[in-house]
């Protein structure tokens, strides 16, 4: 339902009958056999279900329980190893002897396929969700529950879920990157798994209900590159694609990119659906907070905490990426105003090592830096 000029539109179709329909039986307590003809993977069974995650009643972040255990128990784990030493990270999934977690995430492996195996067959004839939001109506949102009871009920085997002021995400644990990633014997040289992104974790319906009618759709590419590995997409396009897929279509793409391109090939790259949105700046980044070439001015300068803000940094250069990444953790303005950051931090982990090279921070270093986003209220993700 949108708003405009006074006047109430509705927009009625296949999806949004199945959605009154669930609410009409929520109402009167009826069974829920909507779902019947459904296949569902087996991992949202609720038979076996324990009890239910529940959000934290306070503050901005709780951990999902591997994540707060593999934090305490660093030293243990020896993610503290010091560089030039470097860090295994793999045997938290390959190691049944490494955490009192391995059988749950083994669980979260499998939840995770069915996670995107219902973002995959996810569809929805809502293109911008904005012009179905009021002032007082966010009902839209719930039309992008993937599940009954939400992603708790997809990942309730496990119960390995992190709340953050953007919903649930997956924990922050090695080897930041897809679990699978551990399982491929040939990591050390090229792995298979290294640029998949599928184990990111969004929760598009909080998501959803933080938009206003009047926000502004942003997306900020610190490290733009709209082809990569062998002539694959670029995974921002990826992410772009997602976001768009339920609704969350990016008014603005800034999108920098030190090294030189020609023009016309990057306007041959662009997809018709960002024609109107991507602006291409083809020059490095600063962390000089009064120098136009920093993003992060940008922000400052025009977007405001209702606007939804996402942002990638991976640009290669170890220490201008920590002064800005330790720029947006100490300005509580400028934090308010991020929904999601993406960043790719380079430590001493072994596993990465033939792509990241030797890094001058530890793994725990890495993951006490990502919570501490996340305390802080910047839902945020190890990127590739």
């Amino acid at each position: 339902m949108a708003s405009r000029g006074g006047v109430l539109v509705f927009f009625m179709g296949a999806t949004m009958t199945a959605a009154i329909f669930r609410m009409t039986q929520d109402l009167n307590a009826l069974p829920m056999t909507y779902m019947e003809d459904a296949e569902m993977p087996v991992q949202c069974d609720t038979a076996n279900r324990r009890v239910p995650l529940q959000a934290p009643d306070f503050g901005p972040y709780k951990p999902a329980p591997v994540e707060k255990y593999v934090l305490e128990h660093a030293a243990e784990l020896k993610f503290d190893v010091a560089p030039p030493e470097w860090t295994p990270t793999c045997q938290v999934y390959t190691d049944p002897q490494s955490t009192p977690y391995h059988a749950q995430l083994q669980d979260f492996i499998e939840e995770l396929d069915s996670y995107y195996k219902l973002v995959n067959d996810f569809d929805t004839p809502i293109k911008d969700l904005r012009r179905n939001i009021t002032e007082y109506d966010n009902s839209i949102c719930d039309l992008l529950e993937l599940y009954p009871g939400g992603m708790p009920a997809i990942f309730n085997k496990s119960q390995q879920l992190s709340h953050s002021s953007s919903g649930w995400l997956e924990p922050l644990i090695p080897p930041m990157r897809h679990p699978r990633f551990c399982f491929n014997k040939d990591f050390h040289k090229r792995p298979k798994h290294l640029i998949r992104t599928d184990y990111l974790l969004h929760d598009f319906q909080a998501l959803c209900k933080k938009l206003k009618p009047t926000s502004r759709t942003v997306f900020v590419d610190m490290g733009a590159s709209l082809v990569f590995h062998k002539g694959s997409q670029s995974p921002v396009l990826d992410l772009i694609q997602l976001f768009g897929k339920f609704g969350f279509n990016f008014d603005h793409v800034y999108a920098y990119e030190y090294k030189k391109h020609d023009p016309e090939n990057v306007f041959k790259s662009v997809p018709d659906y960002l024609d109107a949105s991507y602006h291409w700046i083809n020059m490095g980044v600063t962390s000089d907070t009064n120098s136009r070439q920093n993003p992060f001015k940008l922000l400052q300068d025009y977007f405001e905490p209702d606007d939804l803000i996402i942002v990638k940094l991976d640009i290669d250069t170890p220490k201008l990426e920590r002064q800005l990444a330790q720029q947006l953790l100490d300005n509580p303005q400028l934090g308010k105003l991020i929904d999601h950051f993406y960043f790719e931090h380079h430590v001493n982990q072994e596993e990465l090592a033939g792509t990241w090279g030797r890094g001058k921070e530890t793994v725990a270093d890495s993951m006490n830096l990502f919570q501490e986003f996340r305390k802080r209220g910047i839902p945020a993700h190890f990127w590739v």
